[in-house]
């Protein structure tokens, strides 16, 4: 059956897992990534009122999944589908979860995002704060702000009975077949698969324009808002050029962001830090993927006030200890009056006007308004009214003030900014460009004609740069490629260098195939430069990753080749290019040069090992083998110790065979590792924190060995793969 056409049984498919299921109540939504409400409208479908979110997955059964996560993807995205029924249609939903924990953390979810931590925000001396929200936040069909209760309800299936959701409907979870049935009065009605497999993609891509880089140089991923199905909400790249180096400063993230990115042949390392606007889900829709999925641990600005909401969005989604989610990438406080200095770059804030608390952000010359209520009259009536302060109206009107690019938020009614002749003159008045973002342009065009050239809008894709032009060298942008693999970027200097010289850019056309299954191995290895590539396993056959620039493919054969006879060495996977694709061709020779300096013949035996073993088997074998190389076998003989309870954490262990049980204080035997690949002590040496247990050895066993500086080098340049092997460590050990 073809994606948007309904079966026999009344369910409609639609991309990314999602069905439509028709029943006596109107449609259910089962499963939700972002980009769903865009995806209904672009296929015509009337907006269900019913959501069925997914079964919550424990951390470390898939790689980058977690409670509501798949593959970094939130699959209970659905506020801007509420919206769209409340806003819209003055329609109440109804949200449907599994279990009561999933209810709590999706109250939790809606809590922070559409109404905004208004207690936190009086108990700290943010009454004024408070204030400015409930006012922008006034609806006037009801006459006061709206909060999430009147958007929908909540119920979960373990409390109602048989799965009853409504007068004649019900639904209950089939473990077996791993499917939802659906009944109509006790007779089954349809069947829908509860597994999430296929790999979730947005419905646009960027344009991938050229990009001359220049003192600042902007680079918009997209200019639109949550509910517009051809654009791409608005998020974009601020190149800061230093006689040092060039930062990479990303404002706030689209939905599927590291895909985009890829898909501009950019890699999540060359990224220096994502700052947050506020936690709308237009803004963070794609911070799950970057945090779980990245290359590398995420560094995140944004305000004391908001981080705090942040986490407890995060942890309702992972499904994860706080102090866990926490881990898993870095803050940076970002707060008004208290200016941020990272080097050259000097980055200020303060709280815009909107409906939950909203950073309006400076970084050098540039200013970005987030999403806010900007009407300079009407500040002014507040003042009058005393609903504000002169000071606060003062502070609105003049943090844009000498800014060279202004972003302003273009998006109009009660909490965006309704975009004037009269505004955009004095916006203009102290000579800035102008760029209109969080809106589709063709209802302003005429507005702004006779405007000049200093007026643009926040197209997808769109390259605005100002100042001198920075000159570079292709072999520069190599380099940039051979550092952003952390296996290659290992390498001594001196190596790296001569690898650069020696390797070959060839491109590949989006659909063309790199690696065919059982293939002769021809004596290249590839390393991604530019774009995505598909990773297929050929049995059976299914898509195993989506990756781009730094990722190494082809190295296992070479591996392979340099110790057995080469003819005789097949490719593993089929490969795709997913979309353009720059690729250096690495020299087979050159790349047994490159495994000598690294000792990648160590490696390979481990990482062969752990192939073999969920959960690595959904790993870039690039990745299995950079953990390798810092796993150190040791031995150990029956009845001895490895640590003890409350022994300071300082190496994490994976068990290769044997036993090991584990003893609390009193000695009373709490649990028993048998299973090869069971990766225990990590915790504690992460957190600096105690063993909870005493480890001993029942056999003879054999484990390899992460050091804490291993452990924590592995958790920031690899957070999926760490919290992968520390995933049956949160629920046991």
């Amino acid at each position: 059956m073809k994606n948007g056409k309904e079966d026999k049984s009344g369910v409609t498919r639609l991309p990314n897992n999602v069905s439509l299921v028709t029943t006596s109540m109107g449609q259910i939504l089962v499963h939700s990534p972002p980009e769903t409400l865009k995806s209904i409208l672009s296929e015509g479908h009337e907006i269900p009122r019913v959501f069925l979110l997914p079964l919550d997955i424990a951390a470390g059964s898939e790689l980058g999944s977690t409670g509501f996560i798949r593959s970094g993807i939130n699959y209970a995205s659905i506020e801007f589908l509420l919206y769209a029924q409340y806003f819209g249609k003055r329609n109440k939903c109804l949200v449907v979860t599994h279990t009561a924990s999933q209810k709590e953390r999706i109250r939790i979810l809606l809590e922070e995002t559409f109404e905004g931590p208004d207690a936190r925000m009086r108990n700290q001396g943010m009454e004024w704060l408070a204030t400015e929200i409930e006012l922008v936040s006034l609806f006037p069909p009801i006459n006061r702000a709206a909060f999430w209760p009147d958007l929908c309800d909540i119920v979960s299936l373990d409390e109602v009975e048989n799965g009853k959701i409504g007068e004649h409907t019900s639904i209950q979870v089939d473990m077996g077949s791993k499917e939802y049935v659906f009944y109509e009065d006790g007779v089954e009605s349809a069947r829908v698969s509860t597994q999430i497999t296929e790999q979730a993609k947005p419905l646009s891509w960027p344009p991938s324009n050229p990009i001359q880089r220049q003192e600042l140089t902007l680079q918009f991923i997209g200019g639109s808002d949550g509910f517009d199905p051809d654009g791409i909400t608005t998020c974009f790249l601020a190149w800061v050029h230093t006689e040092d180096r060039t930062y990479v400063t990303l404002f706030d993230t689209a939905a599927y962001m590291r895909q985009r990115l890829g898909h501009l042949g950019l890699s999540t390392r060359q990224i220096s830090e994502v700052v947050i606007s506020h936690l709308h889900e237009d803004h963070i829709g794609g911070l799950p993927e970057l945090i779980l999925m990245g290359e590398n641990q995420i560094q995140i600005i944004t305000s004391d006030l908001i981080y705090e909401s942040l986490l407890r969005v995060l942890t309702a989604m992972f499904n994860l200890p706080t102090d866990e989610v926490a881990s898993l990438f870095k803050f940076i406080p970002l707060n008004p009056n208290e200016p941020l200095v990272l080097g050259p770059r000097r980055f200020s804030a303060i709280y815009a006007v909107h409906s939950i608390p909203t950073l309006a952000i400076r970084l050098n010359n540039l200013y970005f308004s987030g999403d806010m209520r900007y009407d300079e009259d009407w500040f002014d009536e507040l003042v009058e009214e005393d609903v504000i302060k002169a000071e606060r109206r003062n502070e609105l009107v003049n943090f844009a003030a000498g800014a060279d690019v202004i972003i302003q938020d273009a998006g109009g009614g009660t909490v965006h900014t309704t975009i004037t002749r009269d505004l955009l003159e004095r916006l203009l008045e102290g000579g800035s460009r102008v760029i209109l973002a969080h809106t589709k342009p063709d209802h302003l065009t005429q507005l702004v004609d006779d405007m000049g050239n200093r007026i643009d809008f926040a197209l997808s894709g769109q390259i605005i740069g100002m100042g001198e032009a920075i000159q570079s060298l292709p072999e520069d942008d190599i380099m940039e490629t051979i550092l952003t693999s952390s296996l290659l970027a290992r390498l001594p200097n001196e190596i790296g260098l001569q690898l650069r010289q020696t390797v070959t850019q060839v491109s590949y056309a989006a659909g063309e195939q790199i690696i065919q299954h059982g293939e002769p191995y021809n004596g290249l290895v590839y390393l991604v430069h530019s774009g995505l590539i598909e990773v297929w396993s050929n049995d059976p056959v299914q898509l195993r990753i989506v990756t781009g620039r730094g990722s190494i493919i082809g190295e296992r054969s070479a591996l392979k080749a340099g110790e057995d006879n080469p003819t005789e060495i097949k490719r593993m996977n089929n490969t795709y290019a997913q979309s353009n694709v720059e690729l250096l061709h690495i020299d087979g020779e050159f790349f047994k040069h490159v495994a000598d300096h690294l000792n990648l013949k160590e490696g390979f035996r481990k990482a062969e090992w752990l192939l073999q073993h969920s959960p690595f088997q959904e790993m870039l074998w690039a990745d299995i083998l950079d953990l390798a190389l810092d796993l150190r076998v040791r031995v150990l003989t029956a009845g001895d110790v490895l640590y003890e309870a409350e022994a300071t954490g300082y190496e994490s262990f994976l068990l290769v065979s044997g036993s090991i049980n584990l003893y609390d204080e009193a000695d009373k035997l709490c649990y028993e590792l048998r299973e090869p690949g069971k990766f225990f002590g990590g915790r504690a040496t992460l957190f600096n924190e105690l063993h909870r247990f005493k480890a001993v050895a029942e056999t003879d066993v054999e484990v390899w060995v992460l050091h804490a500086v291993d452990l924590k080098r592995l958790h920031m340049v690899h957070p999926s793969i760490s919290l992968q092997l520390r995933g049956d460590e949160m629920t046991t050990v």
